[in-house]
């Protein structure tokens, strides 16, 4: 183990909800109220939540350009706490905070439904006048107003172990790990995602500069068996990551990983099956269920990106390992499913690359970006933070590296795994923020189109670009030191399995006999051997036996039998065998069977009164004691020879019967177990009461303005509903007879299950329908048929403008007054109709 001592002063430290930075602050705060600054597309609210100061609040703020702008003074130059007084009534929102038109990060207001004070992070602001811009992203928020403190100052410490969680990695995986730790707050590493197969970026960075990035990010996105089943090319990474790595550079690798089922077959969402939106696949599911297709095909995809992982390793490449990326903001699948799902993938993708695969080379960058996402501190080495501020922002961009700082208690490096501007390496000095690299994302960040050569400076200036490679703080490929890629001369221990051969065949089917086993070791001096056969340990030694036993209800006799062989060295290490499969003939048994024998194949059962139970028995044949377990539709409802289960689901019609499938499962004393054929039955069920409520919250703006505006949030407060059978219409009268528009700036399904959150901006049925004397209704349907769950939330914001932008006069329309109307399957549920 290699320590460092080191730490830097910063104005900065973290808190409990997201950052919330504790300074030793001066006792006066400067305060600017909302209603005060610069609105544009924003009004004022109607002062109906509690908590607000001076006059009011400002409220409207749902139109994509909407924003408040602050014009504050400072004495000084420096970073200021900033606090903004808001209300989130209507559900945790983030929107965008600007400073003098540059530094840029989300705040992220959490729910509540009083006005109170948070501290949304630190900004730097100059001495004099200076703006702050709170900008709409999600909108629906509440601003009464903002405070500035000057900050105090805090330590970070980059006094970081260079010991791995695997405590076999591999010595180049070790180095690199003890030369980053050793850099971490003297340096940071220039980084450079190839997008393409060409991987132009690489060039047009090195044809402005003349100098290579020290990281290059690849992606085994087209690895993804599910995606090399559409037919893509094969791909290229892996080699690419070697050529580099013998060039002088490091690797990074992340993992676009095409959900293992359930991608959408639409052509312009086909190969966006990483996407939440592009898939049905169930994480949970898979997690909760290790024999459903959903693991299995999990399982599968990881053995696949092991086979190239397996040749970087053989290759002697260390690679800076950073999978399930992003995972807390949901878009991807492999976070749709929650923290806890999200966590156990994490652990079993550690597990089966490591110690099933025996993966050493390394180094797991965790970036799920959330705390209540953090695996533990046994299964991250390094922390990436992903950050895309706006255009030509060059801040450090502090607050997001403090924000990773506060993830674990245990010091661990930090890095910004993804960014789309480079941050100016004089500011990333001046405020001691020590990220260890960034990796700038391909594509439009920096060439004008895929695959092109030339730079483009629609992110980072030209002179921005040249500064940051030509600066010394910053480190490039021409600068990583030499003994990184250094490939040891120790050979490999090895050993093999001598005895038995693969394929051999043993008749014990009349007497058990014996098999002796046998193995080689290479490279290595002191060592032990040690025997498994089928997974249990023979004994060690050079030359052990195994004595089969049992029976089969194979025909034939034959039964497969895997051996291994297991070395270790007198310093620890181990080195395992190819397997070696035999077959052993066995006496034959005649196989244990099960047969349901209540009820028959299709029965009918009258259960319409709840607690009605049927009966359920099964035989067992060619076995003297089994134990029977009953299951319907695959899960338990009883053990024993005879069980009665009672149904327990409803329905929605009396006329209505439900199918079943039952069957029988019988274990012996061995363990094994024998499955019944399926039984199809037919149950009356109890039918239940089915009820269509919802509740309406509708935001009401200016009566008269250039559009008619339908911003609200509809709660399903009685039974799940089918969203396509859902209709809101908004009466209107309008005089002229100008064609109109329908524009939804925002449409959304928010569940408290999983997909958790579908945008629907477009599944939409959107329609102006003219009632004749100037009369006419807005007429919005959802065409998905995604479920309307219980206390889920259908939120729309929506607008209706003429051809000529003309104002429309809504102090007499309907449903300006009245509300809009809510249909299901054509029958209004609530609002009113005129």
């Amino acid at each position: 183990m290699k320590m460092k001592k080191f730490s830097m002063a910063l104005a900065i430290m973290m808190g409990i909800n997201g950052i919330v930075p504790l300074y030793a602050a001066t006792d006066d705060k400067i305060k600017y109220e909302a209603e005060e600054a610069t609105l544009h597309n924003v009004g004022l609210g109607d002062n109906s939540y509690k908590g607000y100061s001076g006059d009011g609040y400002v409220a409207g703020m749902d139109t994509s350009d909407a924003y408040i702008e602050f014009t504050v003074t400072v004495p000084k130059s420096g970073r200021y706490n900033l606090y903004v007084n808001y209300c989130a009534p209507y559900g945790e929102k983030q929107e965008t905070i600007t400073v003098n038109g540059g530094q840029s990060f989300s705040g992220l207001f959490t729910s509540n439904n009083a006005f109170e004070l948070m501290n949304v992070g630190a900004i730097k602001l100059n001495a004099g006048e200076n703006k702050i811009r709170i900008s709409r992203f999600w909108g629906w928020t509440l601003f009464d107003y903002i405070e500035l403190e000057e900050a105090g100052a805090i330590n970070i410490n980059t006094d970081v172990s260079d010991e791995l969680i695997n405590p076999n990695a591999t010595e180049a995986t070790k180095r690199l790990m003890t030369y980053l730790t050793s850099i971490y707050g003297e340096n940071i590493l220039s980084g450079q995602f190839a997008y393409t197969t060409k991987y132009t970026e690489i060039d047009a960075i090195y044809n402005q500069t003349k100098k290579y990035p020290a990281i290059i990010g690849l992606d085994f996105s087209d690895y993804s068996p599910s995606r090399v089943a559409l037919g893509c090319n094969k791909g290229q990474d892996t080699e690419k990551a070697i050529e580099w790595w013998k060039q002088g550079g490091l690797v990074t690798f992340c993992w676009h990983w095409q959900s293992p089922i359930g991608a959408s077959t639409d052509e312009d969402k086909k190969w966006g099956g990483f996407y939440t939106k592009n898939t049905t696949y169930d994480l949970g599911k898979a997690m909760s269920n290790h024999n459903s297709e959903e693991y299995i095909t999990l399982i599968r995809d990881i053995d696949a990106i092991a086979v190239e992982l397996k040749k970087l390793q053989e290759a002697n490449v260390p690679i800076l390992w950073r999978p399930l990326h992003e995972a807390s903001g949901g878009w991807f699948w492999w976070g749709a499913a929650g923290a806890d799902n999200y966590k156990e993938l994490w652990t079993l993708m550690y597990d089966r690359l490591t110690n099933y695969h025996g993966i050493n080379n390394l180094i797991w960058v965790w970036n799920a970006q959330d705390k209540d996402w953090y695996p533990g501190d046994e299964y991250v080495d390094i922390i990436g933070e992903d950050i895309y501020a706006n255009k030509k922002d060059y801040d450090s961009q502090s607050n997001g590296f403090l924000k990773a700082y506060d993830y674990t208690g245990m010091n661990k490096i930090i890095t910004m795994s993804e960014n789309g501007v480079l941050m100016d390496p004089d500011t990333l000095v001046a405020d001691g923020i020590p990220w260890l690299w960034n990796c700038t994302w391909g594509g439009e960040f920096v060439v004008p189109w895929v695959g092109s050569y030339d730079y483009t400076e629609q992110y980072t200036s030209l002179d921005m670009l040249k500064k940051y490679y030509d600066h010394s703080y910053v480190l490039t490929r021409d600068e990583l030191p030499a003994s990184l890629f250094v490939n040891s001369d120790v050979k490999e221990m090895k050993v093999s399995v001598t005895t038995p051969s693969a394929g051999d065949v043993f008749d014990c089917s009349t007497s058990y006999s014996p098999i002796p086993l046998a193995a080689t070791v290479e490279n290595a001096n002191t060592y032990t051997v040690e025997f498994f056969v089928d997974g249990t340990s023979m004994g060690k030694g050079n030359e052990v036996s195994f004595l089969p036993s049992g029976t089969t209800t194979n025909a034939d006799g034959l039964v497969d039998y895997t051996i291994v062989a297991k070395v270790t060295d007198s310093a620890g290490k181990t080195k395992t065998s190819e397997p070696v499969i035999i077959q052993v003939k066995l006496p034959v048994v005649e196989k244990m069977t099960v047969n349901v024998v209540s009820p028959q194949s299709g029965e009918v059962f009258d259960c319409s009164v709840s607690g009605t139970s049927i009966p359920l028995s099964a035989e067992v044949k060619n076995e003297e004691t089994a134990t029977i377990a009953f299951y319907v539709d695959d899960k338990l409802v009883g053990t024993g020879n005879d069980v009665n289960w009672v149904p327990t689901d409803t329905v929605s019609s009396s006329e209505e019967l439900k199918t079943y499938y039952v069957i029988a499962k019988a274990t012996n004393a061995k363990g094994e177990v024998a499955v019944s054929e399926k039984v199809a039955v037919k149950v009356k069920l109890p039918v239940k009461e089915v009820t269509q409520t919802v509740k309406v919250t509708q935001n009401k703006t200016a009566a008269i303005g250039n559009s008619v505006n339908m911003n609200l949030e509809v709660t399903n407060t009685g039974d799940e509903m089918d969203l396509s059978q859902f209709e809101i219409r908004y009466y209107f009268t309008e005089q002229t007879a100008l064609s109109q528009t329908i524009w939804c700036d925002h449409s959304a399904l928010q569940m408290n299950v999983s997909p958790w959150y579908v945008t629907l901006n477009s599944d939409l049925d959107k329609k102006v329908v003219d009632l004749g004397n100037s009369e006419f209704y807005i007429s919005i349907k959802p065409t998905s048929r995604i479920p309307f769950v219980t206390n889920g939330k259908f939120l729309l914001q929506a607008r209706v403008t003429k051809s000529d932008w003309s104002n429309y006069d809504q102090s007499n329309d309907f449903s300006y007054n009245n509300g809009v109307a809510i249909y299901y399957k054509g029958t209004l549920i609530e609002g009113m109709e005129p």
